[in-house]
């Protein structure tokens, strides 16, 4: 490819105020430019920043990770630094001044490498592992949340038995009780089971007298009946 066809390619992507610079040096679809690279070298020119390192500098002595992962840091780093003439021990000591407190704290128990590129390797394995800790930590920690908001429902107390005076003394009301069927035909007694459970209480006061054993267990109220007088 000649020339006029890189520049012609390389114009082709400029617009708005880049294109009009160029613009006037454009004669009957030749470009009066010498090269691509003198192309560039006249924007520059136009539209670069006339003082580019010490812009650069200043955004490497202010950029901070903060809450960012390193990668994204790197890559804010790595913008800036080629434009500045620095040797590597310089840009270590700048990629260190802006980690997080968290990646600095885990550094101290490290032998860390001279070479930036093996210091960089280094640092993204680190900051990756305290990533992964602070999810799992977080995890824990919402398992936990869960496991003590489970709601538990206090068991109402029963209510106090009801109390009935008879021949024989002040005694629990056996009728707060259904009878048991099976019960009531294996003692043969000669009252019929669903006419004792809707008795009164008059007449299950009369009907007690005639009761000469009552039985409750913990677990099942059991009523045990003889023959009426």
């Amino acid at each position: 490819m000649d020339v006029q066809h890189r520049l012609a390619y390389a114009v082709g992507f400029l617009k708005g105020k880049a294109y009009e610079q160029i613009l006037p040096l454009i004669d009957e679809g030749n470009i009066n430019i010498a090269s691509v690279e003198a192309l560039i070298t006249l924007l520059e020119n136009a539209f670069g920043d006339p003082d580019r390192v010490r812009t650069a500098e200043r955004n490497l002595e202010s950029l901070r990770q903060k809450n960012r992962n390193f990668s994204d840091y790197l890559a804010d780093f790595q913008r800036y630094a080629p434009e500045v003439s620095w040797n590597d021990a310089a840009k270590r000591t700048s990629l260190y001044g802006g980690l997080s407190a968290e990646l600095k704290d885990a550094l101290v128990t490290l032998d860390t490498p001279d070479e930036l590129d093996q210091y960089i390797i280094l640092l993204k394995r680190v900051d990756n592992k305290i990533r992964a800790r602070a999810a799992e930590r977080e995890g824990s920690s919402s398992t936990w949340r869960s496991a003590t908001t489970t709601t538990t429902t206090t068991p109402k107390p029963a209510p106090p038995p009801t109390t009935t005076t008879t021949g024989t003394g002040t005694q629990a009301a056996p009728w707060t009780f259904r009878l048991d069927d099976a019960v009531c035909h294996k003692r043969n007694v000669k009252i019929a089971c669903d006419a004792a459970n809707a008795f009164t209480a008059g007449e299950q006061t009369t009907w007690l007298d005639n009761v000469q054993t009552v039985k409750v267990t913990s677990e099942l109220t059991l009523l045990t009946f003889v023959h009426l007088r």
